[in-house]
């Protein structure tokens, strides 16, 4: 297994972006949802 994580580099970097952009989406959602948070 880890031969094989070592030889799909891109791979793992693809899925660092796909969390970075899933991080991205729930934050615009927590900042767009509550009203609280568009005051400050």
């Amino acid at each position: 297994n880890e031969e094989i994580r070592q030889g799909q580099p891109a791979f793992r970097l693809s899925n660092k972006v796909s969390h970075a952009k899933e991080d991205n989406n729930v934050l615009f959602t927590v900042i767009k949802k509550p009203p609280i948070s568009s005051k400050n």
